[in-house]
C-alpha cells in the first residue's frame, strides 16, 4: 500500500490514467498503478485502464480484483 505521494516523490512518471488518490481506501474497489512491460504481458494490443487484474503470491490471490488505474514507466 502506498500514500497518493508515491509516484510524484520517487519521480515515476505517469503515462496514462491516474495516480493513487483518497478516494482509494480500505473502501474502495483496489485500484493498481502497472508498467508498461506488465502492460504488454498481460494486455498484448489492448488498453489495461479499467481492467482488473487478481494479485497474489502464486498459490492464492486476493480475493477482490484490483482495478487498473494508471500505466507507469516503471
Amino acid at each position: 500500500m502506498v500514500t497518493p505521494e508515491y509516484f510524484p516523490t520517487l519521480g515515476i512518471p505517469l503515462l496514462r490514467g491516474r495516480i493513487f488518490s483518497e478516494r482509494d481506501s480500505a473502501d474502495s474497489l483496489p485500484a493498481v498503478v502497472i508498467n508498461e512491460a506488465l502492460a504488454r504481458r498481460y494486455f498484448p494490443g489492448d488498453d489495461p485502464l479499467g481492467k482488473h487484474i487478481l494479485i497474489g503470491n502464486g498459490r492464492r490471490p486476493v480475493a477482490v480484483a484490483s482495478e487498473v488505474i494508471g500505466l507507469s514507466t516503471m
